[in-house]
């Protein structure tokens, strides 16, 4: 009988009728998780003796660099604890990703079965001991991992903020530029439109001058010949005109 309180304990009913492999739920020791599973009639390369293996679990949630080494072995008991069989102390096995499972092929041999008492009321019972030598998570890797990836992201974010301000600033130079062009234009058209507004008064009061002057012309070619019509009808009469002029002098 075993004093010490084994790290796991596998109950199995109805043993003799089982052939495919058997896997236990998940159990914690040493801070990980495990579980056995095993072959009743052997496993393919063998026919003649229980296969028994003891696995990380849940491998698919643990870091990369993950590894446990540890020693272990197995003891099939009866209903009153009584030990049947153990195996030899195993160790020197590294469960890791490559190889997460360890354990014997040939673990007990099936004549075993037909002994008096071993399988009492054909329940199987296998205890396992397990003592943690070394467990590593990974963790440390996975954090220099995710701070490059972090870094990397950073560096990225940066140079692409760099290049959007780069290409704004020069959008805004365009806008800028293109604006500055379009009021110079406006401008100078206005001075234009200004210049021919400007043209267009003169000539109008030039052109108004000149009908002015024309009509006094004309006002001042009638009125000489008006006089020198009465000029001609006093002579006619006896009398003539005496310009005020031709006086003084």
């Amino acid at each position: 009988m075993c004093n010490r309180k084994p790290s796991f304990r596998l109950e199995i009913d109805n043993f003799s009728e089982k052939e495919a492999c058997i896997e236990s739920p998940t159990f914690v020791s040493g801070g990980c998780e495990w579980y056995l599973f095993l072959y009743p009639k052997g496993d393919s390369l063998c026919d003649d003796h229980l296969s028994l293996y003891l696995s990380v679990a849940n491998t698919q949630l643990l870091q990369s660099g993950w590894k446990r080494s540890i020693n272990y072995y197995f003891i099939v008991v009866n209903q009153c604890h009584k030990e049947l069989y153990r195996s030899s102390r195993l160790g020197g096995h590294l469960f890791c990703a490559e190889n997460p499972s360890w354990g014997q092929r040939k673990f007990l041999p099936l004549e075993k079965y037909q002994e008096k008492g071993f399988l009492e009321k054909d329940r199987l019972i296998i205890q396992v001991y397990i003592d943690i030598l070394e467990a590593t998570d990974g963790k440390d890797l996975e954090v220099s991992r995710i701070k490059q990836r972090l870094q990397n992201i950073e560096s990225c974010f940066v140079k692409n903020c760099v290049e959007f301000k780069s290409k704004e600033i020069s959008l805004e130079k365009e806008e800028s530029d293109t604006d500055a062009s379009r009021i110079k234009k406006l401008e100078e058209r206005v001075n234009n439109l200004e210049l021919m507004i400007s043209d267009d008064v003169n000539a109008s009061r030039i052109q108004q001058q000149e009908e002015r002057i024309k009509s006094l012309e004309t006002m001042m070619s009638d009125l000489k010949v008006g006089l020198d019509m009465e000029k001609a009808k006093s002579c006619a009469d006896g009398f003539f005109v005496v310009d005020h002029n031709d006086v003084l002098m």
